[in-house]
């Protein structure tokens, strides 16, 4: 059995190893998975790279709204080993730039701009989250699997800090500090002013974890034959191989998506929570905020722009 904190430095070592080497044994057509892309920015070129380096895989189609991503998707493993998509897949669509309509999907179509709509997207509530969403996943999941919260959540949100950002480009926070209260006592606290990472405190001392680092208060902590407890986990491989032996397995990944949206509903309700002013009773079972109507109206509300639809 392989604990969580071992699971972490794996994951991350795993990860790296990927960007430098390739696979050299190829498995046989009938035990290998066939993927599209679709989107080949920096996120989804590091992907690609990561996918490359499986032996069981196979790249059929790729596909990217923005042209120019497209056509540096060989930037990657797939020049170097000869790899091309079996189809080229192009989105094209009059607009300014092209494809532009397609590119912002059921967004709002702001207009454009290349300080919002290459990498800082997110940067604007009509397309991400910003700095909070786009770490909360990485972040606040492990808090809540340390506290066997995974399908739960919180039972009180209060945004406390809020700062706009300093430019009309973006609406998300420059500053933000969220304060969470959970039903067996733990309270959690997520904010920019934090160290990056996930940190503990209790009466004896603290740990803090970070994407495969680990520090403690008390470095007893920190070696290989301490006794944690109960809390384990089995033996895990990097996110790629994870993923992809869900596939064929039909066996539950180490982080299922049920537990990413669980995982970020606290920023979510952050983001209420400073939209009215209030702090937010939140029910986890029934997934939604108690006695506050105008509250979660807001929750529910969808941004969808015609003819855009969410099917349900």
């Amino acid at each position: 059995m392989a604990s969580r904190r071992n699971f972490l430095a794996r994951s991350t070592a795993f990860g790296a190893a990927l960007l430098g080497c390739s696979s050299g044994i190829r498995a046989a057509a009938n035990e290998r998975l066939t993927l599209g892309f679709i989107g080949l920015g920096e996120r989804g070129i590091y992907l690609l790279n990561q996918f490359l380096a499986e032996p069981d895989i196979e790249i059929v189609a790729v596909c990217d709204p923005y042209e120019l991503h497209y056509r540096e998707r060989e930037w990657g493993k797939g020049k170097a080993l000869g790899r091309r998509p079996a189809r080229d897949l192009i989105a094209k669509a009059a607009g300014r730039p092209p494809a532009y309509d397609l590119w912002c999907g059921p967004a709002e179509q702001l207009p454009y701009m290349q300080a919002r709509h290459h990498r800082w997207w997110r940067g604007h509530t009509a397309f991400g989250g910003g700095v909070l969403m786009d770490w909360i996943g990485h972040h606040n999941d492990i808090a809540h699997w340390s506290l066997d919260l995974d399908t739960s959540g919180p039972e009180r949100v209060e945004s406390t800090i809020w700062t706009p950002a300093k430019t009309a480009v973006y609406d998300t926070p420059w500053h933000y500090t969220i304060q969470c209260n959970y039903p067996s006592g733990p309270q959690s606290t997520i904010s920019d002013t934090h160290q990056v990472g996930t940190k503990w405190t209790g009466p004896d001392g603290w740990i803090h974890v970070t994407r495969g680092r680990l520090t403690a208060s008390d470095n007893r902590w920190l070696v290989d034959d301490f006794s944690a407890g109960p809390f384990s986990l089995g033996p895990a491989t990097g996110h790629v191989r994870n993923f992809l032996d869900g596939v064929k397995t039909r066996q539950t990944c180490v982080a299922p998506a049920n537990v990413g949206h669980r995982s970020i509903t606290p920023g979510h309700l952050g983001y209420v929570s400073q939209a009215v002013g209030r702090p937010l009773t939140w029910d986890p079972v029934a997934q939604q905020i108690s006695n506050d109507p105008e509250a979660q109206q807001l929750l529910e509300r969808n941004h969808y722009r015609a003819p855009w639809q969410l099917p349900g």
